[in-house]
């Protein structure tokens, strides 16, 4: 589990689950445009981070066992242009990110302030 969460991170994760929808569900994604994204990523710097681990288990009865079920939150804050990340960003709410999003978790929300 990815522990160090930076902006080119959050943007490779975004374009991976967007890419494995599409070819799982159909659709195209511009993979050009995808790896623009991706490069762009590395001119946003994090200006604050508060992230935790928080430890969760639950049990499975088909595997009859417990199951790690543990997830980082927190928030994060970054600054420069992010314009060009506004659609990926948006995307993420609805698709969800990271470890577990099949079953709902991966979840980010957004503030946008200008400055």
């Amino acid at each position: 589990m990815v522990q160090d969460i930076d902006f080119p991170t959050i943007i490779r994760s975004i374009t991976k689950r967007i890419q494995l929808l599409t070819e799982r569900y159909g659709g195209q994604m511009n993979t050009d445009v995808a790896m623009k994204a991706c490069e762009l990523a590395n001119q946003i710097s994090p200006t604050s981070a508060g992230l935790y681990l928080n430890e969760m288990h639950r049990y499975s009865s088909r595997k009859r066992e417990s199951v790690d079920w543990s997830g980082m939150l927190g928030s994060l804050t970054f600054e420069g242009e992010l314009s060009p990340f506004i659609p990926w960003l948006n995307a993420a709410r609805i698709l969800h990110i990271g470890r577990n999003s099949t079953f709902g978790c991966g979840q980010i929300d957004m503030v946008y302030r200008s400055m």
